[in-house]
């Protein structure tokens, strides 16, 4: 693991010298001077359904990609006092489509159950909130997407057997009749509720642009992770639980009955081997335990586990698409844990209509106190988030990305955003969802009267996923929405497809080789996506596997050439994006001598992020109006780091405070002089313009202490 001391000194250093006070005040937002919902095609399903040919989603004779945002917790049932507001807000950013999370938790009041001893109904007052905020975001051309089982956690009154211990069930979920006969309850429930606002029952609302059926959950997953063992009586059930001893029991009948049903005349030999009684039960195996198993006796309770969880995909989309005649685009469960072999459940997910998978850098570890890895992305390419979500797009899928952040207080969040675009836009990808928004303007409290009382914008702290917040995160989504839209990065050139035959996909469940991550291919250089799109085939055997040789890993340069990932393996990293509409500097383009096109600095921050973007759709060089992103990071007020860099000491309080990058910034402009104007991150003027003389070409200037700026060519 690299240190990252030295790093985070620097960073310290700068902060003291250059930090400013950003606020991200929502109260400002309808005076922003930038409107990315002129990408919207409003009202949403105006079209009609979105629907899947091939490797795309398409809206009538149109595709259709994901530009899409995470709404959790209370959010999802906002005031209606909230929703327009709200649904504006998200339009003007660009966001095509949200992905409703959350809908079930026993938190926020019980979510779409409302208080009580059941979740066995839909609470009134909450559908009510849910149906008038959909029925916003459609007004505005925003899509949405629904998961049928994320948080939610059984009552008294549901008939669930040693309820309290199971807690969310994950595993569980795909096996236990009880559990499958209450997630078809809900799926009946949910989308077969009439909006008022609308007309229309969820199951035929064409601005719902994708059913997920369970979020973050696999069986087989749960399997390679112990977590299908019993669990202690007294242990609290946490997300990541294991079973309650009961359904444990369960599972492992409904696997001797497999057997039985299917391999009777082996049952002998193997309680031989395992030292049984004759007729006793065969035992399931650990994560550990898999290695060690005769190879026959492995694969009888892979292959078991792999078809019960392709069994409850197909019972659900029978019932969504039969009995419910729902024809919405449906995704089983993302491809979530890099630490595994995710292919028998890609390969599960591939019988639905798209694959999708989760992923953060550096996740942090949340409990007691809060760590993060907070080394930079842009120095180890082969964990990058590019590469571990190149791992999972299907040939003859589409693929979206349900959820994706680069957490607080990661130091070099910034550089994240950009990076994760541009690549899915070179490996041709259908969607991003970021998680998540947070909350807005709805965290703003509201006054006796009931009115907004806007004396408390400003004083949220940020929070480890929230963008809603964050003013360099807000204003980095922003200037990417623009790339995304316009596909500012062309697609590879090139597509490699990696075929993945059964034994391959099957023996990759018990691979603990940590160097085999992610694609469980020992042929295929991982830096090659960075390179090429590419995508895996599941195929009888794996006949056909040759690939280029690898990119040098100091010089990583896309087969477009708009894309350079350089002096990684210096621990230099610098991602350089050079299209005709959008150019980035991101990460150590301190002395690197590199620059774009367009865009060229003499940095003092060892490390930023200069993303550059037309605000037209002209190419830059044309451009009567430019954005200039110039950060480092944003923090909270007060914010402090323990010794080591990595282990939050003091969490900080708002308002949120920025780091701008430091330096001297030049601009390649057919002009006589630019207009520079600082903005905030909503895209209000922040502070005053200035006006710069272009000599030979070229603007030169002080980066403003601003998150970034409208640069207007004169």
């Amino acid at each position: 693991m690299r240190t990252l001391l030295p790093l985070f000194l620097a960073f310290a250093g700068l902060a003291a010298a250059g930090d400013v006070v950003s606020v991200v005040d929502w109260n400002e937002a309808g005076r922003g001077t930038l409107d990315l919902s002129r990408f919207l095609d409003a009202p949403a399903g105006k079209d009609g359904f979105v629907r899947v040919e091939g490797e795309r989603m398409l809206v009538g004779d149109r595709r259709f990609r994901v530009w899409g945002i995470n709404v959790v917790g209370g959010l999802t049932f906002p005031a209606k006092s909230d929703a327009e507001a709200v649904a504006a807000d998200l339009a003007r950013l660009g966001f095509n489509a949200v992905r409703f999370h959350h809908l079930d938790p026993d938190w926020f009041g019980g979510g779409v159950f409302g208080p009580g001893e059941t979740t066995r109904r839909l609470d009134p007052e909450r559908m009510d909130r849910f149906d008038y905020f959909v029925d916003q975001l459609r007004r505005r051309g925003v899509y949405f997407s629904v998961t049928l089982n994320v948080m939610r956690r059984y009552r008294p009154g549901d008939g669930v057997r040693d309820a309290e211990q199971l807690g969310l069930g994950k595993g569980a979920t795909y096996f236990d009749p009880k559990l499958i006969e209450l997630q078809e309850e809900f799926a009946r429930q949910l989308l077969s509720h009439v909006n008022p606002y609308t007309g229309n029952r969820y199951g035929r609302e064409p601005a719902l642009c994708s059913i997920e059926l369970v979020n973050e959950n696999s069986l087989v997953e749960s399997w390679m992770s112990n977590r299908l063992e019993p669990k202690p009586d007294d242990a609290w059930p946490d997300t990541w639980s294991k079973i309650p001893a009961s359904y444990a029991e369960d599972l492992t009948s409904q696997w001797n009955a497999d057997l039985a049903e299917r391999h009777a005349g082996r049952l002998p030999a193997w309680r031989r081997l395992l030292d049984l009684p004759d007729e006793a039960p065969i035992p399931r195996s650990s994560s550990g335990g898999m290695v060690g198993r005769p190879a026959d006796l492995y694969r009888a309770e892979a292959d078991f586990l792999v078809r019960t969880e392709a069994a409850f995909f197909d019972r659900m989309k029978a019932l969504i698409r039969g009995e419910l005649d729902c024809p919405v685009p449906l995704i089983g469960s993302a491809d979530h844990n890099d630490s595994t072999s995710g292919y028998p459940h890609v390969r599960n997910n591939a019988r639905l209509d798209v694959v999708d998978a989760h992923g953060y850098w550096q996740h942090p570890k949340i409990g007691e106190t809060t760590t993060v890895g907070n080394t930079p992305m842009v120095n180890d390419p082969r964990e990058s988030t590019v590469v571990q979500f190149a791992r999972t797009p299907v040939a003859g899928k589409p693929f979206t990305i349900g959820e994706t952040n680069f957490p607080f207080p990661h130091q070099t969040a910034a550089e994240g955003y950009a990076i994760q675009t541009a690549y899915a836009l070179l490996h041709d990808w259908d969607g991003i969802y970021w998680f998540s928004f947070g909350d807005g303007r709805a965290s703003v409290p509201s006054a006796a009267d009931g009115s907004r009382d806007f004396t408390g914008v400003g004083v949220v702290e940020n929070g480890w996923f929230r963008l809603g917040y964050d003013p360099v995160k807000l204003a980095a989504v922003q200037a990417c929405g623009l790339m995304w839209h316009r596909a500012d990065v062309a697609p590879a050139k090139t597509r490699l497809v990696r075929p993945m035959g059964e034994d391959r996909v099957m023996e990759s469940i018990r691979d603990k080789d940590w160097s085999a991550r992610p694609y469980y291919d020992d042929r295929f250089d991982r830096l090659l996506s960075l390179v090429h799109a590419t995508r895996v085939a599941f195929t009888e055997d794996d006949a056909g596997r040759e690939y280029p040789p690898g990119p040098p890993p100091g010089r990583i340069v896309s087969d477009t050439g708009q894309l350079r990932w350089l002096n990684a393996d210096q621990d230099r990293g610098l991602l350089v994006i050079d299209t005709p509409r959008t150019q980035a500097l991101i990460g150590h383009a301190k002395d690197s001598g590199e620059s774009t096109a367009a865009l060229a600095a003499d940095l003092d921050s060892d490390f930023a992020v200069l993303h550059l973007t037309s605000e037209t759709d002209a190419p830059i060089a044309e451009s009567d109006s430019l954005l200039l992103l110039h950060a480092v990071r944003a923090t909270n007020t007060g914010f402090e780091w323990e010794p080591d860099g990595k282990t939050v000491k003091k969490w900080g309080t708002g308002p949120t405070v920025v780091t701008p990058a430091a330096g001297t910034v030049r601009l390649r402009v057919d002009a006589a002089s630019v207009r520079v104007q600082p903005l905030a991150p909503l895209a209000v003027p922040a502070g005053e313009a200035f006006t710069v003389p272009v000599e030979d070409g070229v603007a030169s200037f002080a980066i403003p202490d601003a998150v970034w700026s409208r640069v207007t060519p004169q």
